[in-house]
């Protein structure tokens, strides 16, 4: 996989071949993209670069192999039928520790047979959890890939880096993706919004360079954006829109903005649901013009009961997590569900 410059992906945009849109064709294939917050998944060695600890054998969750491997398991379960029966073709990723625990995942035998690459970039986030990429070689052909530092304000700490891969679908339709996990809400909403601000406005500042090129390139944003649809971050720094109207000025669309509406979730806390986990499309995609189109109404939450928790009170129908405190729940996926859209072309 080629890392290229700031400076090389204006040039590497530039430089594609145009499409030529008088010749749109009809509907035909359709593909799924998806997004899934891993929770932990880290190996069992000690990595002295980063925070590790507490995912060792000898750390406080006494991580073990064993245990991972049950996590790996379930994780490839989840996602062999995220989405559509067959898995989705492109999976965003977040909160892995490495590109060694994302080739496990890809080999777990439900998932081998799909034939799984990924794109993985380390970033310099204190914990070392990183965003990465899976998808159907088949079906999709990364061109490059680049990673954006998120600055954060009056801040030392690091973050999360955005992934950026640029590829081409089924060999003829190019799409862009940026995969985010954004700065968490540790320390209360309020104190924290700033730097997911910061990280909406990078993001925007990146789509912004991608749409000024070429207006109707296919951009997806998908992550664990630790706000809902309708927080700041999303309406004032992405100015990503729910309505298909406003989308057209804004050039991002909100496919999920509607499940928010409705009162659906990715995560629940203090018997709240939250939707942190989004799928953004730039306008192009709800549009006739676009080579690549979203499936209108496709988003949704991937949640059967076998990943929510039974008990009654606040955390009923809450993603089955891996861990409750520092229990071990053999039967725990993430405490985040996943998210989906499907494209047609």
């Amino acid at each position: 996989m080629i890392r290229v410059s700031w400076l090389g992906l204006f040039m590497a945009l530039s430089m594609l071949p145009l499409q030529i849109w008088s010749s749109l064709p009809g509907p035909g294939k359709q593909l799924t993209i998806a997004f899934y917050n891993l929770e932990n998944l880290f190996d069992t060695q000690d990595d002295p670069a980063i925070n590790d600890e507490d995912f060792l054998p000898s750390g406080a969750n006494e991580w073990t192999d064993a245990k991972k491997n049950v996590k790996m398991s379930n994780l490839a379960r989840v996602i062999n039928q995220l989405g559509d029966e067959d898995g989705p073709e492109i999976l965003g990723v977040c909160e892995v520790e490495n590109r060694g625990v994302l080739e496990e995942l890809a080999q777990n035998k439900l998932l081998k047979k799909k034939g799984y690459g990924i794109v993985h970039i380390d970033s310099k986030d204190e914990r070392g959890i990183d965003c990465a990429l899976l998808y159907k070689k088949k079906r999709f052909t990364p061109l490059y890939s680049q990673s954006f530092p998120i600055k954060l304000p009056d801040s030392g700490d690091k973050t999360r880096d955005v992934l950026l891969v640029k590829g081409i679908v089924d060999g003829k339709n190019d799409l862009t993706l940026l995969v985010n996990h954004w700065p968490s809400r540790r320390g209360g909403e309020d104190q924290s919004a700033p730097s997911r601000m910061a990280a909406a406005q990078t993001v925007r500042s990146i789509v912004d360079s991608i749409l000024d090129v070429d207006p109707l390139a296919g951009v997806v944003i998908m992550g664990d954006l630790n706000d809902d649809p309708n927080s700041p971050s999303l309406i004032q720094g992405l100015k990503a829109s729910g309505d298909t109207l406003e989308a057209s000025k804004t050039r991002l669309y909100n496919t999920v903005f509607g499940l928010h509406a409705a009162g659906n979730g990715t995560l629940k806390y203090k018997g709240k649901f939250n939707l942190f986990d989004q799928m953004v499309v730039s306008s192009s995609l709800i549009s006739s013009k676009g080579l690549i189109r979203y499936v209108p109404s496709s988003a949704g939450i991937y949640n059967p009961l076998w990943m929510r928790q039974t008990q009654e009170g606040d955390y009923k129908d809450a993603p089955k997590r891996t861990y409750i405190g520092k229990k071990f729940q053999a039967d725990g996926f993430s405490d985040h569900f996943p998210v989906y859209i499907h494209v047609e072309y």
